[in-house]
């Protein structure tokens, strides 16, 4: 009678415990989320935004929604570097991020126009030179905002050939 009785005791033991340690590992996570706006407030949809855990090199990636709005479940504890980055907007990017169980931090994010260090050359052979300007083949620069109906005729044809 005592081992059926000490069997049936360390199995309910047993269960308890278990249940215990899987409850605890399901709560050993943490989420970031946000907004990625730019620097006038306006929000900016699709957005990629990256963790990486600094320990393991273990990311975790999302696009911010039409809202601006991103969420990173289910990271594990530890310390993590944030970046986003957003075509024709300077990257952003936070060291020194530790996580903690269950901790929810809101992380927002401001973008300043611009691109990133280094030189950004793109579709077509279209080569960034300062926002609101273009070198496109043998065209001018010529500011966008300092343009009139007119002045696309002035340039004559545009040739797509290689940018220099």
């Amino acid at each position: 009678m005592k081992r059926v009785l000490r069997g049936v005791v360390g199995g309910c033991l047993a269960i308890v415990l278990s249940s215990v340690m899987l409850h605890a590992q399901a709560g050993s996570t943490a989420q970031i989320t946000g907004v990625v706006k730019d620097t006038s407030g306006g929000v900016l949809p699709g957005a990629d935004v990256t963790a990486t855990q600094t320990e393991t090199g273990l990311k975790r990636s999302t696009v911010t929604q039409a809202n601006g709005s991103y969420t990173l479940p289910n990271l594990p504890i530890g310390p993590y570097r944030l970046e986003a980055n957003l075509p024709g907007f300077k990257s952003y990017v936070r060291t020194g991020l530790v996580l903690q169980v269950n901790d929810a931090p809101v992380i927002n994010v401001e973008l300043a126009v611009g691109t990133s260090q280094g030189s950004c050359k793109g579709l077509y052979g279209l080569k960034s030179v300062r926002p609101g300007t273009m070198v496109i083949g043998s065209v001018k620069r010529f500011p966008a905002r300092q343009r009139g109906v007119g002045a696309d005729a002035a340039l004559g044809p545009i040739n797509y050939g290689s940018a220099a």
